[in-house]
């Protein structure tokens, strides 16, 4: 099984500070390069990422999740695990490249029964296909049709409008994860063992305005996937003042519950939903990040080995310190 190598990976616990997290991530890096410098000097050993899809590869992936949550001293609970595995075409098209996932049935899912697991099993079947041009540029998505035909039919009605509202995200976080392996990375030359920092304006919810979030991605070291020469790439963020944004989850969820409730409550409903309001946290968020760590041809930028950080750090009614993760691996093993 392809791995990152272990003295290089990234180890990620709940109490870990978040900017230390960022710095584990990009820790085997030296010190930084200037915002947009891609070389250092009197540094020969250097990477141009190329996108050279020349004829189609099908790889079996592999994909493990957990969603984690840490309330102040309080020991560490997983609230959700699954793994689930995906059939994955990558071949030539035009002047560009066409990547199409075919889901499998997730499995070992704890606890069972959850919303993610039910957006899992609708996606089984589906044939998602993501076109790209030359330069790495998401130009088409297609097959999320038959997607929310499944959900439509597999639902209870009183979790389709919850559902429905879910949906649009989880499109946008499977663009996004494509998106992020050949965007803006197509022509980049990197000196191996430094990295490119900066700040971007992100927006973290519709509602918001863009907030400054402190960025690092560089290419840690050389090493062998296979027959092939791959590096690890690094890349992640970090959003230090992230207020609004833990109101804004809020708000989201109160709306996904007032229409659940709605639909399962008949003449309780409005009782169920005022005590639902009531007894919601406030949550104040501090700090954001998200990183990734791969291990990905040059040639190709086709990825064998991935592992991601998602997460947030912050305070519940004023008084209680909280942090949630989600931490994913995602394997691809070449089956021609």
């Amino acid at each position: 099984m392809l791995k990152l190598n272990a003295a290089r990976g990234v180890r990620v616990r709940m109490r870990l500070a978040f900017r230390a997290a960022l710095i584990a991530l990009t820790g085997g890096l030296l010190p930084n390069l200037a915002a947009g410098q891609t070389a250092a000097p009197a540094q020969p050993d250097r990477v141009t990422f190329r996108l050279a899809v020349q004829q189609q590869a099908t790889f079996v992936e592999t994909r493990t999740v957990r969603k984690i949550v840490d309330f102040g001293d309080k020991k560490e609970s997983e609230v959700e695990a699954f793994s689930q595995t995906s059939d994955v075409v990558i071949g030539p098209r035009g002047t560009g490249f066409l990547v199409t996932v075919k889901p499998r049935l997730a499995r070992d899912w704890e606890p069972a029964g959850t919303a993610a697991q039910g957006i899992a099993a609708a996606l089984r079947g589906t044939r998602i296909q993501y076109e790209f041009d030359g330069q790495g540029n998401l130009v088409a998505l297609r097959g999320l049709e038959k997607f929310r035909e499944e959900l439509d039919a597999t639902l209870p009605a009183a979790l389709k409008p919850m559902m429905n509202a879910l949906v649009p995200r989880v499109v946008e976080q499977l663009k996004d994860e494509w998106r992020s392996r050949y965007q803006g990375l197509v022509g980049q030359t990197f000196s191996i063992g430094y990295r490119q920092t900066g700040e971007v304006p992100l927006t973290l919810a519709p509602q918001l305005q863009p907030v400054t979030a402190k960025v690092a991605r560089g290419v840690r070291a050389r090493q062998a996937c296979g027959q092939r020469e791959c590096v690890v790439f690094v890349m992640g963020y970090v959003v230090e003042n992230a207020d609004g944004y833990g109101e804004a989850v809020a708000g989201l969820l109160r709306e996904w519950m007032r229409q659940m409730l709605t639909g399962l409550g008949g003449a309780k409903a409005p009782a169920e939903i005022r005590k639902m309001e009531a007894g919601m946290p406030k949550l104040k968020v501090k700090e954001l990040l998200a990183l990734a760590e791969r291990l990905v041809d040059p040639e190709t930028l086709t990825v064998y080995f991935e592992k991601q950080t998602k997460g947030f750090r912050g305070v519940i009614d004023g008084a209680t310190e909280m942090q949630w993760l989600e931490l994913t691996t995602l394997e691809y093993k070449r089956v021609n």
